[in-house]
């Protein structure tokens, strides 16, 4: 991909609304830092031969080619770059950048191509290089509207971070987050003689992560589910990467053996089981309880208004001289002898003011028992084409009608 920059310098004079943003944006980077440049010294600086590109020349590439570009990092991640008024079947541009952490070299961007056998996957990160043709442009993050930075899968990124994760990109970073790859040298981001060792990432695992941005150890868990401070001030693995390799392995144990640690495992682990369907939420926990007591009180509630009704059905007055010789109690024996488990265990263990087989028990489940046979009447008159009243006459014994 070439780009002119005195077409880039048209392109910038000629719409006003780009001209401001990417004013605003070299003043914020340039001018407020050492270079100390204004926009135009920025164009000047940048039309140079042997100058990297960086982000503002991909935007404008955007508007050049009327087509997005698509960087994909070497840790997963997808920098998309469009325009408003971009056709949505407009072929994307795909570069690659690759971080100089770790590598020894410079930051730069790579052309890509998807590989003939497959198409291009935004999951994967694996793809097929083009050409040896680098583009080497130093990688900047605008403050365009056009750019959508994708999920990143270093832990580290998520270090101190105030907003709520989705649960998918928590769940993958839990799983499986960046790892240095094999041929990564960890020489380059050491700050002392002693540098990280890869093997301490299986030693340690599943806790231990390593950060290419933050360059440096962290706990994936403590990172993702920080834990409140009441006592103390938390430190590295947790708000700042380890770094002090000389005593790493006193640090990692007892790092793991701290109560913010544990508690942040006992969360995470909760986290991974809901999430994965192998317990349920806690508001799901709390109904199916709820359901359950529900379920429980019925089948206890079940041979008492069977009782009732037996009695009310039969002619059979519920009470007798006393509770103990009434039908009812008797009808509940006979259903305890005949090996009704539940309603004994429910006569024998439910305090006395929750047994349902007092009085008042007895006339509420009477009384809508009443009122179901009369919505069933009433129900059934409605929906027929006509009804009558039956009335029969009786003497008054008083004498006095």
């Amino acid at each position: 991909m070439h780009l002119n920059f005195e077409t880039l310098y048209n392109i910038v004079v000629n719409q006003n609304q780009i001209k401001d943003r990417l004013k605003a944006f070299v003043w914020l980077l340039y001018f407020q830092t050492e270079h100390k440049m204004t926009f135009e010294d920025y164009l000047t600086y940048m039309s140079r031969d042997g100058v990297w590109g960086d982000g503002i020349v991909l935007e404008v590439a955007v508007k050049i080619f009327d087509r997005p570009i698509f960087v994909h990092e070497s840790n997963g991640n997808i920098i998309k770059l469009s325009a408003p008024g971009l056709s949505t079947n407009a072929k994307p541009i795909t570069l690659g950048f690759i971080s100089a952490s770790g590598t020894g070299t410079v930051d730069h961007y790579i052309s890509l191509r998807a590989r003939d056998d497959e198409p291009l996957n935004e999951d994967r990160g694996d793809f097929g290089i083009a050409d040896e043709h680098h583009i080497s442009c130093s990688k900047t993050e605008t403050t365009s509207e056009s750019v959508v930075v994708t999920k990143s899968f270093d832990i580290g990124d998520y270090m101190s971070k105030t907003m709520p994760l989705e649960d998918d990109l928590k769940l993958r970073l839990l799983q499986k987050c960046w790892e240095p790859p094999d041929t990564y040298n960890f020489k380059f981001d050491a700050t002392g003689k002693r540098v990280f060792r890869r093997p301490w990432l299986e030693q340690y695992k599943p806790w231990l992560a390593y950060s290419k941005s933050q360059k440096g150890a962290v706990c994936r868990y403590c990172v993702l589910f920080p834990q409140p401070v009441s006592r103390g001030l938390q430190g590295a693995f947790i708000v700042k990467p380890f770094t002090n390799y000389k005593d790493f392995h006193d640090s990692a144990r007892s790092h793991a053996n701290c109560e913010w640690h544990k508690a942040s495992h006992e969360a995470a682990t909760n986290f991974i089981n809901t999430v994965t369907g192998k317990t349920l939420p806690v508001s799901q926990q709390v109904n199916v309880h709820e359901a359950a007591a529900i379920a429980a009180n019925r089948e206890k509630l079940e041979p008492i208004v069977s009782s009732v009704v037996f009695c009310a059905t039969h002619d059979s007055a519920l009470r007798g001289k006393t509770d103990k010789s009434s039908n009812f109690n008797h009808f509940m024996q006979l259903r305890v002898d005949a090996g009704d488990k539940v309603l004994a265990n429910h006569l024998a263990t439910a305090p006395a003011n929750a047994r349902y087989t007092s009085h008042e028990t007895q006339n509420e489940i009477i009384d809508m028992c009443g009122a179901l046979i009369r919505e069933d009447i009433v129900r059934d008159a409605n929906a027929s084409d006509g009804f009558a009243i039956l009335a029969d006459e009786t003497t008054d014994i008083s004498g006095t009608a």
